[in-house]
């Protein structure tokens, strides 16, 4: 089950990567599920998730950054996340307790780190490969300041291929 699809999305003639198509399945999915099916994705700028959407990735969609970056993905909830507590924008509590990043491959490729989750309320990362990360392959918080009530990681495999890398 899922919201919106990735081939909804096609790469448009000026998009020389995936990056621009894949912000726009995310800006397009708020509160939803965003399926990204299989196939290699070149990210060539920073992909972030401030909508509470989830990712759910083939276990074959990989995620490939092709420039140096921070992260490939950073997902922050905070404009909405204060005292370790989710509101929507009209001040209610926002108590999805599902939000998630499953499957795939997370392919960092010595440019940047794979992922960032800050200011987040019970989330879950589930069969997915966090891989060669620059840095770091997952970052809790990191350095934007922020928070995480609860993280869930089940089969998150982190791997490293590439020599020098955190």
């Amino acid at each position: 089950m899922y919201d919106n699809h990735l081939s909804n999305f096609p790469r448009l003639s000026d998009e020389h990567d995936d990056s621009a198509r894949i912000r726009r399945a995310i800006d397009a999915t708020p509160n939803g599920i965003l399926c990204i099916p299989k196939g290699d994705y070149k990210i060539a700028s920073p992909l972030f998730i401030k909508n509470r959407c989830s990712l759910d990735m083939h276990p074959a969609a990989r995620l490939i950054a092709t420039e140096e970056m921070e992260f490939v993905i950073s997902y922050d909830g905070n404009a909405n996340f204060h005292e370790l507590t989710l509101y929507n924008d009209d001040g209610s509590i926002y108590d999805n307790l599902g939000l998630f990043i499953r499957g795939g491959d997370i392919d960092a490729n010595g440019k940047a780190s794979c992922l960032l989750i800050a200011n987040a309320h019970h989330y879950t990362l589930s069969n997915i490969t966090l891989h060669n990360g620059k840095k770091y392959g997952l970052c809790v918080g990191g350095n934007v300041g922020g928070r995480l009530y609860e993280l869930v990681a089940n089969n998150v495999y982190c791997k490293c291929t590439m020599s020098g890398l955190g």
